[in-house]
């Protein structure tokens, strides 16, 4: 069981998995719950297991993991970025990083990682680090000062959002500005693709590289031609904050939002097909396991919550359930073949 701060990223195939939150190391007071990283296979088998920050440095951090599989990058025990190599298990920390971890994002050939500012500490740029080092590249400015909120007051995000394109490796990020912006690392210049009217929550890529999903922290999301920032579809909003991910195939758009309920959308209408409930607290990041087959959702109280996404499976996973053979009226009402003899 994991407590508090949880997060989750997976990689590209879906076949490891980061997660960060509390794990209770000795019992169930919340004061004997250590903060810790793991590194999981898609059957939620420990690959590593590591110390991270506590407290609202947690709360306002991410962990993200490379296409790959082969990295994880979250925030360490000393407030800084660490970098560990999955295979190894060693970890290396990024000097003076510990105001960019609100987000962070491995580049498609690992050679860089990005991370966006924390909102707690003022910080509205972007750093670019060489993933293998930790030398520092850049530190890009540009994203302006907060938007209002609807009652004049500011909002209060986790803080910039990052994640780079896998196929052109644009940088992209969403800010406090309420924008989202392509960004070239030679020149340190952004292009700004898209303006909500108010704070960007999450910003996802799909892997053909040809879409940006966005959403604000009203629950407005819109998908973007990665090239030119051309709103090509407004996908049915929710109620409110939202973080997304594509699966592996570009063809469903999952988002951990601010209830209890995970939304996933089909990319090609932009309506909501699945509803999944079972979460007690609001769902914090999800992401694809097995091809796109299974979704983890990070909520509050517990990461290890999976959903099959294969209506095959679930059904196969009823009839071993069920007390009694299906018919074959049902067979083919529902698994679209003739029973098994």
């Amino acid at each position: 069981t994991w407590l508090l701060g949880t997060s989750a990223a997976a990689s590209a195939e879906g076949d490891r998995l980061v997660v960060g939150g509390y794990w209770p190391a000795f019992g169930l007071s919340l004061d004997l719950h250590r903060p810790r990283v793991l590194v999981l296979d898609s059957d939620l088998g420990v690959i590593r297991s590591v110390d991270a920050a506590a407290g609202l440095d947690l709360l306002l951090s991410t962990v993200e993991m490379s296409r790959d599989g082969t990295m994880a990058a979250y925030l360490g025990p000393g407030r800084q970025v660490d970098i560990m190599d999955v295979e190894s298990g060693r970890t290396f920390t990024i000097p003076d990083s510990e105001n960019w971890a609100a987000s962070l994002a491995f580049s498609p050939d690992n050679r860089l990682i990005a991370g966006g500012g924390v909102s707690a500490r003022g910080e509205m740029s972007v750093a670019v680090w060489k993933a293998d080092t930790g030398e520092h590249l850049y530190r890009l400015d540009g994203h302006g000062p907060p938007v209002p909120t609807n009652d004049g007051g500011i909002t209060a995000t986790m803080g910039t959002v990052v994640v780079f394109n896998p196929v052109s490796e644009d940088l992209v990020s969403g800010g406090f500005d309420g924008t989202v912006r392509r960004w070239d690392l030679q020149t340190a210049r952004s292009t700004i693709l898209h303006t909500f009217p108010f704070e960007v929550a999450s910003v996802a890529v799909s892997n053909d590289g040809s879409l940006i999903a966005a959403s604000d922290h009203t629950g407005e999301i819109v998908l973007l031609d990665a090239g030119t920032g051309e709103v090509l579809l407004r996908p049915e909003r929710v109620s409110g904050r939202t973080f997304l991910t594509f699966s592996l195939d570009d063809s469903l758009l999952a988002g951990a939002g601010p209830d209890p309920v995970t939304n996933v959308w089909d990319v090609a209408s932009g309506r909501i097909i699945r509803r999944l409930h079972g979460a007690i607290y609001q769902a914090k990041s999800v992401a694809f396991l097995e091809g796109g087959s299974v979704l983890m959702v990070a909520s509050g109280e517990s990461v290890q919550r999976r959903y099959l996404l294969d209506p095959h499976r679930l059904l196969e996973l009823a009839r071993a359930e069920v007390g009694r053979d299906m018919t074959e009226d049902e067979c083919l009402r529902y698994l679209d073949r003739a029973c098994e003899s």
